[in-house]
């Protein structure tokens, strides 16, 4: 072996033996998750962290007891394989759930591998919606023709007032229809305001009369993504609803 060989093996080694060093003293990353209360629940209570993954129970409404700071102060800290995760809190069943401040309903939290969180607790109870806006304009909910290749689903049809087209309109195809237009069919309370800015465009003549479509999102787009289970289904169930509610209506 030549000199240059034994320096260049050297390092080498040197290298190996030095990163392995590192991993081994490199502190594992650590999520943080800190529950502070506006009042002190009962002594005997006590808050449980549960979620979608193994170590937290897997949503079975106990998962894991946090640990008690103070009256009001509750942590919970986890090394977790996972990057992200899905929790609720509660006082050990589904119907003691938290009513966390700034959520309109007791939707699903999200937590992250490496992230502190901070989250303001009003008290704990039956599961609650706040709903957040209403329905403006003209909303109907039809349930979409059953064929062989898609199931009947809902679909939300919308128009700024309930008057029967006379003449061709702008027909905007969206997903999720549920989360469209009503808050009172919203996932989360709150609906993303279509019926709104389609009104408030309309009215300054900024695009032409329109009607919004929105069809119910199908459980396939948690296995195969949306994008695919719009090309699957999507099409061809606005089509057949186009043709069920509105070329049969306005031919009578």
């Amino acid at each position: 072996m030549t000199q240059k060989h034994a320096l260049s093996l050297t390092i080498i080694l040197a290298g190996m033996f030095l990163s392995a060093t590192m991993a081994e003293v490199q502190p594992e990353k650590t999520c943080h998750i800190t529950v502070q209360l506006t009042q002190p629940i009962d002594t005997d209570d006590r808050i449980h962290i549960t979620g979608n993954i193994p170590s937290l129970g897997a949503w079975n409404g106990v998962g894991q007891v946090m640990t008690q700071v103070d009256s009001l102060t509750w942590t919970w800290d986890a090394v977790l394989d996972e990057p992200t995760f899905t929790y609720k809190l509660t006082l050990g069943d589904w119907s003691n759930e938290a009513d966390v401040i700034g959520l309109l309903t007791s939707r699903d939290m999200t937590g992250y591998k490496i992230m502190d969180t901070l989250i303001q607790v009003r008290g704990f109870g039956p599961p609650t919606q706040r709903l957040n806006g209403k329905v403006t304009g003209y909303l109907q909910v039809h349930p979409s023709p059953e064929t062989d290749s898609i199931p009947s689903r809902n679909m939300w049809v919308w128009q700024r007032d309930a008057s029967v087209p006379t003449s061709a309109v702008d027909v905007l195809l969206m997903t999720d229809g549920q989360n469209c237009f009503d808050p009172k069919s919203a996932g989360f309370g709150t609906d993303w305001g279509v019926d709104e800015a389609l009104d408030s465009l309309m009215r300054l003549n900024l695009i032409p009369a329109t009607i919004v479509i929105g069809v119910a999102c199908l459980p396939c787009r948690l296995k195969h993504g949306w994008l695919l289970c719009l090309s699957m289904h999507g099409m061809e169930a606005w089509h057949a609803l186009w043709r069920h509610c509105y070329v049969t209506r306005c031919s009578r």
